[in-house]
């Protein structure tokens, strides 16, 4: 089959299942749209992070340490690389400076 012949019988198969054929383009136009909305509240909520973060200034850091999702190890490591001067405290905040 040559593609002229090919591009007559999907017309031909097109207008004979009308239903079907509408059906698959509203669904693509669907999920094509569903991505673009996702990728765009994803994007609008890491911008809305970054200017909230931006506004709190650069003098301050808050940070608390969990231990609901860190394994035994990851802890450990952690407290390892704290200064002495900046030891998490429960409740507490400390501006650095």
């Amino acid at each position: 089959m040559n593609g002229q012949t090919l591009l007559r019988a999907s017309v031909r198969s097109i207008l004979k299942n009308r239903t079907r054929a509408l059906l698959t383009v509203s669904g693509v136009v669907i999920g094509v749209a569903a991505v673009i909305v996702m990728v765009a509240v994803g994007q609008g909520a890491r911008d809305e992070i970054r200017n909230r973060v931006t506004r709190l200034g650069t003098n301050l850091i808050l940070g608390k340490r969990s231990a609901l999702f860190l394994p035994r190890a990851a802890l450990d490591r952690a407290t390892r690389v704290w200064p002495a001067n900046l030891r998490p405290e429960k409740g507490r905040s400390v501006p650095v400076q």
